[in-house]
């Protein structure tokens, strides 16, 4: 929620951005097949990803839409995240 203080500026709100989209690129093959159970993570960090990176140029337009929606976005992969972070190792 950093981007909502603008602590470290533009240059560390895009190495967010390329951050999200690299770990959910990353993670893709490691998401549980389509009618599996626990499927729901990895949609949520897809769905968080691309709310994020339409946000970034709505907020150059209309800043509270954008800023809104990053944060919509930044918590859908920080949800994301801790429900497929593994508690075990797969059998």
């Amino acid at each position: 929620m950093l981007i909502l203080l603008r602590l470290f500026g533009t240059v560390a709100d895009v190495i967010g951005l390329v951050a999200i989209l690299a770990g959910t690129v990353l993670s893709a093959p490691y998401a549980p097949e389509r009618a599996a159970p626990g499927r729901g993570w990895w949609s949520m960090l897809a769905a968080g990803a691309v709310i994020s990176i339409i946000a970034a140029p709505l907020a150059l337009v209309a800043e509270t839409a954008g800023g809104l929606l990053a944060v919509a976005g930044g918590v859908l992969v920080a949800v994301a995240v801790a429900l497929g972070f593994p508690l075990r190792a797969r059998p």
